[in-house]
């Protein structure tokens, strides 16, 4: 009687398993030619740059191509490179031309127009907040190759200054994922891929909430003018720079650190945000700086790349710091694309003193 029970019991459980499982061979069926692979190629037709891409319907009816900014950068201000979307899923091999509708870099977000309606179109999920080990589908076409659907499960989600909570999927990707969705089991979008670690399993996805709120209308940006008294103060938001006062900078209605710094004044370093009514402007009053000690002033070419002394992280150039007369400063300098360089300077007597550097491009050796 005992083996029956333990049987039965087996059986029950398999049943279970079964009812639940996400067929997800009938979501890529419906919903596989809404996926295309994106080629960026200059006057030449020598590709620059490729990516996946899926269409949505927007609001007020119309089709877009949804893919990464960094994906189709080279055609946003070049009038001699083109963009192409090919839906090859059926085995038709659909080719159209694709224009910049909008684009968002911070956001690493854009929308792309097409000639004709596409073959079909993905749901974006009302989920904005998935779960930790929900089954999710990744669709695109990796190192520029085949259609491919790689499936896996949401096993971390990891903070990203900028861009909030990020996907980080068991599913591995690669580069010519970029801009493909990422499916919950109900066939709806809850991620769009964007950067892989390689060798650490780290495949990251933008959120579908951050789409809402770009483009979407949802969470909508607005203009916020930062003015200074006296004006010509830099302006760093979440540690990067902007520019200098008075400024108008596009934001949503969230919490931002916002630093402002003039030399010989006091910094100010407070957090704006967000607001029941977003405000027009912010009007702030810059103090004379108690401090006797020199300011030194670095700037580097190229702009925002990461500056530490001592040490210590300041951010992105070009940073405003202050140490006594006759300190010898270690400057590290170092961004994306460039050789590291690090830099002793030793402080003067001068109440303002600058320091620009500038760092060499790495040369790649193929």
């Amino acid at each position: 009687m005992a083996k029956r029970i333990f049987l039965t019991t087996i059986l029950f459980l398999s049943a279970a398993v079964f009812l639940f499982a996400v067929d997800w061979a009938a979501i890529v069926e419906e919903y596989g030619q809404a996926v295309a692979k994106i080629t960026v190629t200059d006057d030449k037709g020598a590709v620059i740059s490729q990516g996946s891409g899926f269409m949505i319907e927007t609001v007020s009816g119309n089709q877009r191509m949804v893919t990464n900014a960094h994906v189709v950068a080279a055609a946003e201000h070049s009038e001699d490179v083109s963009l192409s979307a090919e839906f090859s899923f059926s085995g038709d091999n659909i080719n159209e031309n694709l224009t910049i509708d909008k684009i968002n870099r911070e956001q690493d977000l854009c929308l792309l127009k097409l000639s004709i309606d596409a073959p079909a179109v993905l749901r974006l999920s009302e989920n904005e907040k998935p779960g930790l080990m929900e089954e999710i589908l990744v669709i695109g076409y990796p190192l520029g190759r085949s259609f491919k659907t790689t499936p896996g499960y949401i096993q971390a989600f990891q903070n990203v200054e900028g861009m909030g909570r990020m996907l980080d999927l068991s599913a591995v990707v690669a580069p010519g994922n970029s801009g493909g969705p990422v499916l919950d089991g109900d066939g709806h979008v809850i991620g769009i891929i964007t950067a892989v670690i390689p060798g650490y399993n780290f495949n990251l996805a933008i959120p579908v909430g951050n789409l809402l709120s770009v483009f979407l209308n949802k969470n909508k940006q607005f203009d916020l003018i930062i003015n200074s008294d006296p004006d010509g103060a830099w302006v760093f938001i979440n540690g990067e720079y902007k520019g200098k006062t008075p400024l108008t900078q596009e934001l949503f209605n969230r919490e931002y650190n916002l630093r402002i710094e003039k030399k010989g004044l006091e910094i100010i370093d407070e957090k704006i945000g967000p607001w029941e009514v977003p405000p027009e402007n912010i009007d702030l009053s810059l103090q004379k700086e108690i401090n006797d000690n020199p300011v030194i002033e670095i700037s580097v070419d190229p702009l925002k790349a990461d500056v530490s002394i001592n040490n210590k992280d300041l951010g992105k150039a070009p940073v405003s710091v202050q140490f006594p007369a006759g300190s010898i400063l270690r400057i590290r300098l170092s961004a994306a694309g460039y050789n590291e360089k690090l830099e002793f300077y030793e402080v003067t007597e001068e109440l303002n003193q600058q320091v620009e550097i500038e760092l060499r491009k790495k040369f790649l050796l193929w």
